[in-house]
């Protein structure tokens, strides 16, 4: 089995050369089962538009990842971050989602999970004037900062003996 290390680093390469090359990078999953194949998934990003459209997509992928014994995976995508401001609540009506927030920044996002670990990263994207890609610069995570999330928890927690 590769370690965790060597597929963050895989995955992170992966998406460097994907936005250099392409300017762009499609969602993809790439997992691991315990015997050491490898399953590359590009999403079609019409299973991306909508809340109900990504749980359909983790429920198909936590039931490929039982059957296939994954053990690891990683999910590289492209989205937009904002900071939220101490006092905003995701309930508000008013709440703006990074997409909407003129303070976003366009990242792409490396996470790396097992059952028992996750790692995630942002990397900053530099674009040229003329849009195309520059270069991924890696942003510290602010302090206090969590991450998790429906594609983070896609394998079935270790149960205890």
């Amino acid at each position: 089995m590769i370690d965790f290390e060597t597929i963050q680093a895989s995955a992170e390469g992966f998406a460097r050369k994907c936005m250099k090359e392409d300017g762009e990078l499609t969602p993809m999953f790439i997992a691991y089962d315990g015997n050491g194949a490898v399953y590359p998934m590009a999403i079609d990003r019409r299973f991306m538009n909508s809340e109900t459209d990504k749980e359909r997509l983790c429920g198909g992928l936590r039931e490929f990842f039982r059957q296939r014994g994954i053990e690891v995976y990683a999910f590289i995508c492209e989205a937009w971050v904002a900071t939220v401001r101490k006092g905003d609540s995701l309930d508000d009506p008013g709440f703006l989602t990074p997409s909407q927030r003129r303070d976003r920044k366009e990242v792409v996002i490396v996470s790396v999970s097992t059952r028992i670990r996750s790692t995630m990263k942002y990397l900053a994207i530099i674009r040229g004037p003329d849009g195309s890609v520059e270069s991924l610069l890696e942003e510290p995570m602010p302090e206090g900062a969590t991450f998790s999330g429906r594609f983070q928890e896609l394998l079935d927690p270790v149960k205890p003996s």
